[in-house]
């Protein structure tokens, strides 16, 4: 699987969860959408408390989506106490048996990926992490080509400071400092949205 065919379909993530809100929103603007399917690449994922379950936990997106298959199914989190060869093994098992083309994960680090690739020797076709200007991860990304799979970035748009919104231009980047968000906004604890790693990474 070409990392480039990700950005030739439009693309629809679909948490295997219950616990997300969205997920109901999602599957119904699918439904009424009438997009073809060959023309839709559906993404899953398994929550951290479905490792044990996780064929369960497609089932029950795929049931809601109408779909017998996903595009990729990903693990959502390295929860500190995932058996992860089980839990690729699990996976590698639904992928043969046509419940999704591709398997992959979300937000592991270096180690984790060498371990996953080298020693299980896992199909991982991608890992999905936060990626953008000011989060560049450009040691995890030279792993993934050594390894040869994709990054697949969410939050691309810095979580929207890179969406204009109350940013000011400042050194040839876009900025907004921590401070001048809302106390309860996620991102005022991050320091990736700092003037640090604006002025590292934004110029």
């Amino acid at each position: 699987m070409r990392p480039s065919a990700i950005n030739e379909r439009m693309a629809l993530t679909v948490p295997t969860t219950v616990i997300d809100v969205t997920r109901p929103l999602v599957v119904t603007a699918v439904m009424a959408g009438g997009v073809p399917r060959d023309e839709l690449w559906v993404t899953s994922k398994l929550w951290n408390d479905r490792h044990e379950d996780a064929e369960a936990a497609l089932d029950e997106s795929l049931a809601l989506l109408g779909r017998d298959h996903v595009d990729l199914y990903l693990i959502h989190w390295p929860a500190p106490d995932m058996n992860l060869g089980a839990a690729i093994e699990t996976l590698f098992g639904i992928k043969q048996q046509g419940g999704t083309r591709a398997i992959g994960v979300c937000n592991f680090p270096v180690a984790l990926m060498k371990q996953a690739v080298e020693q299980i020797q896992a199909p991982i076709a991608c890992n999905q992490v936060e990626c953008h200007v000011f989060l560049r991860q450009d040691g995890l990304r030279a792993t993934h080509s050594r390894l040869g799979m994709a990054t697949v970035a969410y939050s691309p748009l810095a979580r929207g400071f890179l969406a204009g919104n109350r940013a000011r231009a400042g050194g040839g980047a876009t900025e907004r400092a921590a401070n001048d968000l809302d106390v309860q906004n996620t991102r005022k604890r991050l320091d990736d949205f700092r003037h640090q790693k604006f002025d590292a990474n934004g110029g």
